[in-house]
């Protein structure tokens, strides 16, 4: 079935981002969807769709299988925020004031795909005339599923407004090919994949939920968000926990839904080394008995300067803390250019930014030989990079375009996104560290405890609503 004259659409990959205005079709799109994935793996695209001509409602996808590999399949609406730019420090900061590159036009608020909201039984309420509405559709392929070449379909229906509240059924079919490899993804857990720690703000992995859920108790949000954490990958961890190490019970529930490592405190948040040790003992004594102390680790000295006084203090902490608990593993952001052989770190975390420049990215940098170096002096260890804005302020500060630096900004290209772990595994570093996920909080008004700003605003989850009239919302933040 072909679609009414009145609609358009095309399918194209999530790393394309579909401004709401979109007409014509990218390099990218095309009119299937073609998926590849492993075992136990996921898969997605977006089909867009837009009419000039008249409002759409009650929009649905069905996977009819055919020939299909049945599977997980499941869809979703993209939603729009129109927010600042993640970049807004740079736009806002004194490191840019005598800079040549112009950032003005990058500084604009703007609608930037990023959430995805559930779709009611009876479909998306409404595509409004000119307005370009992206689905992902995603596959989820079973650890024990058949390995092959598959075909199937998606049917699109729904009605097309009329006038005066009349409407017209429309459906279109759109082809689907899914090949299976014959490999197996890992568990989040497995000694066999990729590290990550995705930091969830300052005081706990709850900062900011618990403001907007205060009516739920913590033990029932860890139970809902670490899971569902868990099925994109991502581990619920907290860099700057402080000045207690994390509830017993929330590291449990932490480590049943998947985790692979879980910090307990902020190494450097305590006054003295002594008063450290006191502080993890209980929590070390209930995680050895429960069976988890080889999840555990111990974060500090977040981008200490190379200096005297910060060599002396993780020597001596972190030091101490070894002695005490030799499995206890440490972990450190230090951009420095090299680290002693001796040292009590476990996994040093290094900014990508900081990596170097070769010729050939098979050609090493003096980072990827001090890396070698301190990797081969004592078994166990770890070399992780993390990726943050300051990569942008000092492309920026070189006279370069910091938009043009991988990042996971919402309004960055989303290859990017990928790109910066493909570019991990190319150099075979161990991890990856984000600072941070839930930023947002801290450009919320006042009312819920945020710094003041100059661009605050009212922080509330994204929700659907209905109008008086009798079109459908689909959304407000």
């Amino acid at each position: 079935m072909a679609a009414p004259p009145a609609i358009e659409w095309f399918v194209d990959p999530l790393t394309v981002q579909v401004p709401r205005e979109r007409r014509a079709p990218f390099p990218s799109s095309v009119k299937v969807f073609d998926f590849a994935e492993m075992r136990g793996g996921c898969e997605r695209k977006q089909l867009w769709l837009r009419s000039d001509e008249a409002t759409l409602q009650g929009v649905t996808l069905e996977v009819v299988h055919e020939g299909l590999l049945p599977g997980s399949w499941a869809y979703k609406q993209q939603g729009y925020v129109k927010a600042l730019p993640s970049d807004l420090y740079l736009c806002n900061s004194n490191v840019l004031a005598n800079n040549s590159v112009e950032l003005a036009a990058q500084c604009e608020p703007g609608w930037y795909p990023d959430v995805l909201l559930d779709v009611p039984t009876d479909g998306i309420p409404l595509v409004e005339k000119g307005i370009t509405q992206p689905i992902m559709l995603e596959v989820c392929i079973a650890s024990t599923a058949t390995s092959g070449n598959f075909s199937g379909s998606v049917l699109v229906r729904g009605q097309v407004a009329g006038f005066e509240g009349s409407t017209t059924n429309f459906s279109f079919s759109v082809p689907v090919l899914l090949e299976v490899w014959p490999l197996t993804v890992p568990a989040l857990n497995d000694s066999k994949a990729f590290s990550t720690t995705f930091n969830f703000g300052s005081t706990g992995a709850l900062w900011g939920l618990q403001h907007w859920y205060p009516q739920r108790s913590t033990a029932v949000i860890w139970a809902q968000w670490f899971p569902f954490l868990a099925r994109h990958r991502i581990p619920g961890d907290a860099l700057y926990t402080q000045p207690d190490p994390r509830p017993t019970e929330e590291l449990q529930v932490l480590a049943d839904s998947g985790a692979k490592h879980m910090n307990l405190l902020y190494g450097v948040a305590v006054p003295n080394t002594t008063e450290l040790l006191e502080r993890l003992a209980p929590t070390i004594t209930n995680l050895t008995r429960l069976g988890l102390i080889e999840k555990a680790y111990l974060y500090g000295f977040d981008e200490n300067p190379q200096t005297n006084a910060s060599i002396a203090t993780i020597l001596d902490r972190f030091g101490r803390v070894k002695q005490r608990w030799p499995t206890l593993r440490t972990h450190a952001t230090l951009n420095w250019p090299s680290l002693d052989d001796d040292w009590p770190i476990d996994t040093w975390i290094n900014e990508f930014g900081q990596w170097g420049s070769a010729n050939h990215w098979r050609d090493p940098t003096p980072k990827s030989e001090a890396r070698k170096r301190w990797l081969a002096a004592k078994p166990g260890r770890k070399f992780w990079w993390y990726w943050c804005f300051w990569n942008e302020v000092g492309a920026a500060q070189h006279g370069h375009d910091p938009a043009a630096v991988l990042d996971t900004f919402v309004e960055r290209p989303v290859i990017q996104s990928r790109l910066l772990l493909w570019l991990a595994s190319l150099h075979a570093v161990d991890g990856m560290l984000y600072y941070h996920v839930n930023q947002w909080v801290s450009q919320c008004d006042t009312e819920h405890g945020a710094t003041p700003n100059a661009h605050a605003r009212p922080c509330t989850p994204v929700r659907r609503c209905t109008s008086h009239s009798r079109n459908h919302r689909l959304w407000l933040t």
